[in-house]
């Protein structure tokens, strides 16, 4: 019961990181160009997590037959996905994008987690899941900005949806991996395959030939970026999954864009209304319902 506290615990730390990191970024990509902000986040992070690895676990190899999955992952978590995200949310309002990538996300996972591991879904599961789904519905839709699914964000839409399914299926297919190798090792070589299929991304879109002008406001978002919500989240996220098992993790998802609603209030004064309140409160209660355990060994991945 221990080990699933702390796996909670880390999902929910990982997951504020990330919604608090919706307000860091608009710091970043307010001085310099997306795609190039986002190369220069994860570049210094793969860097980060590789130093670490050598100095906690006295080594950075993975067996060579393991190096087209850490390949194919990396590229589909890390380029393929951040790319689609922001994409998403040139097409498509703020509100879609968050609805259309992170509500979807843990039923998809949910769906394919069988496929890489044996987990349980047992009814609390779906449950807890559609209490959860229904609260960020309410927080996202109560927003100032609501919803707006008409044609002229279809594109956008459609791309937010993907990278919900592209994440989904990520997660899943990493269980394998986590179940091989430390959390710490896994994420730094799926990162690192994830940058390289960055570069030319980055190249193509103008950034590298420009270095940006250096502000406080940048140098803390790429510091933030690179420390909490890619190093400290994304080893919290893949550590607590292989004790938690995917298909509950990714419910924990739905406080991202709680704690992005209460960031954005915070550092830019915007408004959080009584609607969003309520959806964070319900969808809290749908956590809860997931937390609990029938059985010692619900959710686990065996």
């Amino acid at each position: 019961m221990r080990t699933n506290s702390f796996g909670w615990a880390g999902l929910t730390a990982a997951a504020a990181l990330w919604g608090w990191n919706f307000s860091i970024v608009r710091l970043g990509i307010n001085v310099i160009e997306p795609v190039l902000f986002t190369f220069i986040r994860f570049g210094l992070a793969v860097v980060v997590f590789f130093s670490f690895l050598w100095f906690r676990e006295k080594g950075v190899a993975v067996a060579y037959k393991d190096l087209p999955v850490f390949a194919i992952l990396g590229i589909l978590g890390f380029t393929v996905f951040e790319n689609m995200l922001l994409l998403a949310t040139q097409y498509t309002t703020v509100a879609n994008a968050s609805i259309l990538c992170v509500a979807p996300w843990p039923f998809f996972t949910m769906l394919l987690a069988p496929l890489f591991s044996k987990e349980s879904r047992p009814a609390r599961l779906w449950s807890g899941g559609c209490f959860a789904l229904t609260g960020v519905i309410i927080v996202i839709a109560g927003g100032p900005g609501g919803l707006k699914l008409g044609g002229g964000y279809m594109l956008g839409n459609l791309l937010a949806l993907s990278a919900s399914a592209v994440g989904a299926v990520f997660n899943a297919a990493s269980m394998r991996l986590l179940n091989r190798y430390s959390p710490l090792r896994a994420t730094a070589w799926m990162m690192l395959f994830g940058v390289a299929g960055m570069l030319p991304l980055a190249a193509y879109s103008g950034g590298l030939g420009t270095l940006p002008r250096m502000t406080g406001s940048l140098l803390f978002a790429i510091v933030f970026n690179v420390v909490a919500a890619t190093f400290l989240a994304f080893l919290l996220w893949n550590r607590s999954m292989s004790t938690t098992g995917a298909a509950k993790a990714n419910f924990f998802r739905y406080l991202t864009p709680v704690v992005s609603a209460l960031s954005g209030f915070w550092m830019f004064g915007e408004q959080v209304t009584l609607f969003q309140l309520a959806g964070s409160l319900i969808m809290l209660s749908g956590l809860i319902l997931l937390m609990k355990r029938s059985r010692p060994d619900l959710g686990c991945v065996k």
